[in-house]
């Protein structure tokens, strides 16, 4: 009987079914089964013809779905790319590039290439956006923080950057956001 991940393989070009697959996840929270090959990657709905290959593969592999994550190439780790709960932030930002960049290599920039990053991708003096990183340690001066509520009157970020801009004005600004829950976002504002 001829190999069985040769027949997904088959199956999938000649239904022009997408298959990726990684060897690690990057996303927190997330690991490899022992006794799993890998993480195929797929819309699993297009599977459904093939019951026993479904089997096989979901015994020999972790099954993820194609539109809830990215596969950085460069170190081969998956990061979810869509919430999974209320809470979830991701521990990813894809740049205006499409390069993957994880919190800790973040995290781990000096001041001058961190103030490059939030250039390049418009989030520099920019009401309209905001990292949104789990465990990101921010850089820079707290300015304050504020509550955006569902059902409650709403803190306007473009406001409060323009009363920033006039108490330092010769600083710039960034947002961050610090938590998402079911009805909300708790936010802040830096100095850099």
């Amino acid at each position: 009987m001829e190999n069985r991940s040769e027949i997904i393989r088959e199956a999938a070009e000649n239904k022009n079914i997408y298959i990726d697959f990684c060897s690690e996840y990057g996303e927190l929270g997330y690991e490899v089964s022992e006794g799993k090959k890998a993480i195929l990657f797929s819309d699993w709905n297009e599977f459904d013809k093939y019951p026993r290959i479904m089997e096989w593969i979901e015994e020999n592999y972790e099954i993820e779905w194609s539109d809830e994550w990215v596969i950085d190439y460069n170190d081969n780790k998956c990061y979810r790319t869509i919430h999974d709960s209320y809470g979830w932030q991701p521990s990813m930002y894809m740049d205006n590039n499409g390069k993957i960049i994880p919190y800790d290599d973040i995290n781990e920039m000096d001041e001058e290439e961190f103030k490059e990053f939030l250039i390049e991708n418009d989030i520099l003096n920019n009401p309209e956006t905001a990292i949104n990183l789990v465990r990101f340690e921010p850089k820079g001066e707290l300015i304050g923080e504020n509550e955006s509520r569902m059902f409650e009157s709403q803190p306007d970020p473009e406001k409060l950057l323009a009363l920033a801009k006039e108490k330092y004005p010769d600083n710039d600004f960034y947002y961050i956001i610090d938590s998402v829950n079911q009805f909300g976002l708790e936010f802040a504002l830096y100095k850099i």
